[in-house]
């Protein structure tokens, strides 16, 4: 029983370590997101988006500008999937904290539990 709760234990502490260090990971991956979008913030770039995407509706693909409106269009879109996988990662990293909260608490049970 005893080396159960060991293995429980050594479990919740990987898994709120890892979740330390996906919270981190996502925060350095915003600053960084930030920084690529400069002139903007990070909450403006899914209106700018939407409205670069109606301009490459209206301009025609023969027109000089298309491709600087596509290529804001591309950059701007990899920008917003790189903002939506840094909140996934920092979910991730929250719910391995807690699932590494309560898998140290059941080890610890386990351990303080008299064997019967």
């Amino acid at each position: 029983m005893r080396i159960l709760a060991l293995v429980t234990l050594i479990l919740g502490l990987a898994a709120i370590v890892l979740g330390v260090v996906f919270m981190l990971n996502a925060g350095s991956g915003n600053d960084e997101i930030a920084e690529s979008v400069a002139p903007l913030t990070l909450d403006q770039v899914e209106p700018t988006y939407d409205q670069i995407v109606a301009q490459v509706k209206l301009v025609p693909q023969t027109d000089p500008s298309y491709l600087m409106i596509a290529g804001q269009r591309t950059s701007l879109g990899l920008a917003k999937a790189n903002i939506a996988n840094m909140k996934i990662l920092r979910l991730n990293g929250l719910v391995d904290i807690i699932v590494g909260l309560g898998l140290l608490i059941a080890g610890l049970a386990l351990f303080t539990k008299k064997a019967s």
